[in-house]
Parts: structure tokens; C-alpha cells; sequence
């Protein structure tokens, strides 16, 4: 009876194709019979690398065809980084330089006219020179740990460390201020904030981290917090090169082991006509995926509503853009339930905040004297393990400030 079944059946699908059932005659679209080309850095069939910028040329006999990038390619144009995913393809020989996502895999570009289409399929994979460096970070707190222990509120060392801050990022091109705030016991701390001021001076992104660590128990503080410090400089340093419409603010805050006195003083000063989209903070990031823990992505904000935009955002970025693996054991994205960071007084303004951070309390050493870049290595298990830590979360918050600068709205949906 089955075999009857299937042979009559395909017996209706073969009478249904030749009478045109299956299909409006009217459509137009043909499916792949354009005559395109997609060169990859001048070479046929070519491979881009991951997280590196790469040269197209798109080939086509067809007549103000649009190309359809992937979610991640960033065009370069007139300075900036652009996330529109569709161009206007103006000559027959069309160039264009994009940032490529930063894992290897295959991508679908399209190019259509509206009566013709034609997918094309670009493979990356995992370069040597990517945009966001893991290895930067890594040799930035190995350089810092070295050098300025005990970076407690009032210390001499803390004071020195901040005014190398202070000059590291006015080396990027950053306008950049240091802040006195007085702490909760009447101690003076320091806030170091930079300015990469956009087209708009009252639309700010925020990034940041705090720059102290834990009392006088804590020597190098390499996990809490000169991690967090050292994204927030690797951040600075790339953004910096490109043009915004909002202003991006690095703000590398004292006190936070104290009471988030720093942070503190920052929300509570924020000018009555600037807007802030979103805050990113990264405290104890690096022992995270690749290595066997997850990373946290806490979302926060007093409007619950725009927290579950956040977190659908959260996933957009991590899984779909950097194509980062979507399982909780690698990725923890939802509603903060940790609290304990510069993001609590971001979020209690109303401002969506974004808290970045790794293995938690079951860290061995954390605000212990062993908090050490040799035991964040050992409990990684490699260095080069900790070179991909370090450029995880780096990426996710690259990629959510471009977006957001580029339109992404984290408000409600009404």
C-alpha cells in the first residue's frame, strides 16, 4: 500500500510541476543563474581570517544588484565601522574592506538585482593577527602584576599605577582626566576616565572596570581586577581608531572593593543632558570558555522589561556574530543575580548594564595573596587558554558597542 501511496503521489507532483501549480508563473527570481564572483583578498575561492580585516571584490553581470552580508561583517566606510548588512553594488567590480566575525566558519553572501540571485559561500578561518587581541591583554596584566603590587585605595602604588593609566590611554588619542573621590573611611581614591568623543558630545556608551584591588590582603590582583583593566585598555586602544556618532567614555574606577565608590561618584556626576545607551563593565574576566568555565553575562537594569532585550541582545552577539558555542556550561547569559560591581550603579539609574566575569567564588585564590597571573595561567591550564579567555568577552563587548553605536536599540518593544 505504500509503495502505491508514493508512486501516485509523485505521479501529483510531476502533473502539479507542468502545470505551473507549484509555482506563480509571475515570479521572476532566478535562483544562482547570476554570473557573480566574490574575490577574497584578490584570490579566487579565497579563505578570510577570523577576526582579521579582509578585501572583497564582488564581480557581477548584474545591474544595481545589492550584496547581503552576513550579521558581523563590519564595513569600513569614511572612517567608521558599519553594521548594515546590505550594500549597493555601484559598478561591475565592486570593492569593499570588512572585519570578519572572529571564529572560522562558512558564510552566505547574496547578491540579487530582484530578478536574479546568487549565493556565495566564504569560508574563514582562525587568522594570526586579529583586531581584538587576547595576547595584548595577556602581556598588559603580566607587565602590570610585575610592577605595581598593592594597588590598595591611598597607596603611593595605586596613585602611580593610575597616572600610567592616565597616560596610556591619552597614548590612544583619548581625552582623559583623573578624578579625586573621596572614599566611605574619608580616604581619597582615583577615578581615571577617558573621552573618545563622537559625533554626538551627549550620546555616551560607557566601558569600565575598577582599577583597585582587595584591600591589603591582595599583592598582584590579577584575576580581580587588573583583568577588567587591562579589557578596558584593550577596548580603548582599537575603538580610538574609528569614528562614532556617540561618544565612548573608559572609566577605570577606584574604591570598588571599598563600597563601588568610584562608580559612584561617576553615575551620581553623569551631565542632566547626556544620555547613556549602555554600560559595559568586565570585572574577573579570562578564566572563562575556551578554558572548562563559563562566561557570565549578567544583564541589569531597573527596568526589568529592557532586561530580557538585553539578554536576547547578550545572545545575538556571543552566539550568532562572534559564533561562540550556545550552551550554558560555556555561556551564562541572563538577569544578574550577582550584583557586587560598578554595574549595580549604572543599573540603578535606568541605564542597561552589561557585567562581564569568569569562574566566580569557586575561584581558589580570589582576594587571597595568590590571586597571581602564574595561578590564572595554572588554573586555565595553558597560556595559550588564557590568550583566548582574555579575547572572549573582549569580543562580545567590541561587538555590542559597535552595534549599539550603529542603531541596535535595547529599548522595550512597544
Amino acid at each position: 500500500m505504500r509503495s502505491l501511496f508514493a508512486a501516485f503521489s509523485a505521479f501529483v507532483f510531476l502533473l502539479a510541476v507542468l502545470s505551473g501549480c507549484l509555482g506563480s508563473s509571475d515570479s521572476k527570481l532566478s535562483i544562482d543563474e547570476a554570473n557573480v564572483e566574490i574575490l577574497v583578498n584578490g584570490a579566487q575561492n579565497g579563505i578570510a581570517n577570523a577576526g582579521e580585516f579582509a578585501n572583497f571584490s564582488v564581480i557581477s553581470d548584474m545591474q544595481n544588484a545589492t550584496l547581503t552580508l552576513p550579521p558581523g561583517f563590519l564595513v569600513i566606510q569614511d572612517g567608521k565601522l558599519q553594521s548594515e548588512s546590505n550594500i549597493s553594488l555601484t559598478s561591475p567590480e565592486f570593492n569593499f574592506k570588512a572585519l570578519v566575525p572572529p571564529t572560522g566558519r562558512e558564510f552566505n553572501f547574496t547578491v540579487t538585482d530582484g530578478e536574479r540571485s546568487k549565493i556565495i559561500t566564504i569560508q574563514t578561518a582562525n587568522g594570526t593577527a586579529p583586531l581584538i587581541s587576547g595576547k595584548n591583554i595577556y602581556d598588559m596584566v603580566d607587565s602590570v602584576t610585575d610592577v605595581f603590587l598593592l594597588r590598595i585605595t591611598g597607596s603611593p602604588t595605586l596613585e602611580a599605577y593610575k597616572l600610567w593609566l592616565k597616560l596610556t590611554l591619552e597614548s590612544y588619542g583619548l581625552e582623559t582626566q583623573i578624578t579625586p573621590v573621596e572614599s566611605g573611611d574619608g580616604r581619597t581614591l582615583l577615578n581615571v576616565v577617558a573621552y573618545h568623543w563622537g559625533a554626538s558630545k551627549t550620546d555616551w556608551i560607557v566601558i569600565g572596570g575598577h582599577a583597585d584591588t582587595a584591600f591589603e590582603i591582595t599583592v598582584e590582583g590579577a584575576y580581580d581586577n587588573t583583568a577588567g583593566t587591562a579589557t578596558v585598555l584593550e577596548l580603548a586602544r582599537i575603538l580610538s581608531q574609528y569614528k562614532f556618532d556617540k561618544t565612548i567614555v573608559f572609566g577605570l574606577w577606584g574604591g570598588e572593593e571599598e563600597g563601588l565608590f568610584g562608580s559612584q561618584f561617576f553615575t551620581d556626576n553623569i551631565p542632566a543632558d547626556v544620555n547613556v545607551s549602555a554600560y559595559l563593565n568586565f570585572d574577573m574576566v579570562g578564566i572563562n570558555w575556551p578554558g572548562p568555565f563559563a562566561l557570565h553575562e549578567f544583564m541589569a537594569c531597573k527596568n526589568g522589561v529592557a532586561v530580557k532585550e538585553q539578554v536576547k541582545f547578550g545572545k545575538l552577539v556571543t552566539h550568532e556574530i562572534c559564533g561562540f558555542p550556545e550552551n550554558n556550561k560555556s555561556f551564562a547569559i541572563k538577569k544578574d543575580t550577582l550584583g557586587r560591581s560598578d554595574h549595580e550603579n549604572f543599573a540603578a539609574l535606568g541605564i542597561p548594564s552589561f557585567m562581564f566575569i569568569g569562574e566566580l567564588d569557586n575561584y581558589p585564590y580570589y582576594h587571597t595573596p595568590d590571586d597571581t597571573f602564574a595561578n590564572m595561567i595554572k588554573y586555565m591550564g595553558s597560556e595559550e587558554k588564557l590568550v583566548q579567555g582574555f579575547a572572549v568577552p573582549a569580543w562580545i563587548g567590541f561587538y555590542e558597542t559597535i552595534l549599539l553605536q550603529n542603531g541596535y536599540s535595547l529599548a522595550p518593544a512597544k
